[in-house]
């Protein structure tokens, strides 16, 4: 959606706020809380005059996304036949598609919501609306999807919630992403710890800076191959040479080099893999 957290109309809020049974006083504190507000802008020393804010829900407060989400509670309903997935103003729509009937229904429920997203006020951004095919079938169907009658753009691989999925769901672009974003910050590990001599803290620094991106979301793009896990595992190879101090070449072998950083227990996967 498009600047969805800035469009949201706080009459039809305030009534869907009723509707969850908010009422008396506490529906007062909200509507003092949505209307009333003014807003301005300085640039350079400039200030222009204040203006009142009409719609929208006060954004980096607790309370705007749990009444952003209750403004769109009512989404999925509007689908018929596909299953509808949002996070935010974020909002995903997915079918298994068997035949050309499939595709008719999926093009059936794109319409409803956009239906839905008009009377509400919430316009999708069509630039960054794409369809993407996941299968491993050699002759999958083909089928073009619209929105407001523009058609959708096919992509192979998109970024979903910071983990790339792929049209024959392999992690081969998430590895590859994960990888080069730890070995950047291993790096900058490597040149903020230059003179922190204690190992327990050069450790810290890993595990909190640069080991968090390669476990985040592992239970979705876990690597299926040994090629893709040797690549992740070789990033802890060097981080383990790090946190010891160690030279590029040593003799000590990376078994006993978790084990000395007691990073054996910290796995990335479940398991490790000495290479």
């Amino acid at each position: 959606m498009s600047k969805a957290l800035d469009k949201v109309d706080h009459a039809k809020l305030l009534k869907r706020l009723h509707q969850y049974g908010i009422t008396g006083k506490l529906h007062d504190w909200f509507r003092s809380y949505l209307q009333g507000r003014k807003q301005q802008v300085t640039v350079l020393g400039a200030t222009s005059r204040e203006q009142p804010v009409t719609s929208g829900v006060p954004q980096g407060s607790l309370l705007g996304p749990i009444m952003f989400l209750l403004f769109v509670d009512d989404l999925p309903n509007t689908i018929k036949t596909s299953r509808v997935s949002c996070y935010a103003d974020d909002t995903n729509i997915f079918k298994s598609i068997d035949s050309t009937t499939d595709c008719n229904a999926l093009q059936s429920d794109l319409n409803d919501l956009v239906s839905w997203s008009e009377s509400y006020g919430l316009i999708f951004n069509q630039s960054k609306c794409k369809y993407q095919r996941i299968t491993r079938k050699r002759t999958p169907i083909q089928h073009s999807y619209t929105i407001n009658e523009t058609p959708l753009e096919s992509c192979d691989t998109e970024k979903d919630h910071g983990v790339w999925v792929s049209s024959n769901l392999t992690s081969d672009k998430q590895v590859i992403n994960q990888c080069a974003k730890a070995n950047k910050l291993l790096g900058f590990v490597r040149r903020a710890s230059r003179y922190i001599q204690n190992t327990q803290t050069r450790r810290t620094l890993y595990l909190s800076i640069v080991r968090c991106h390669l476990g985040y979301a592992t239970q979705v793009w876990s690597p299926q191959s040994i090629g893709l896990l040797k690549r992740v595992e070789n990033v802890q190879h060097r981080a383990t040479k790090l946190i010891l101090k160690l030279p590029f070449r040593c003799d000590v072998t990376y078994k006993s080099r978790l084990q000395l950083t007691n990073l054996i227990l910290a796995r990335i996967f479940g398991h490790s893999v000495f290479l």
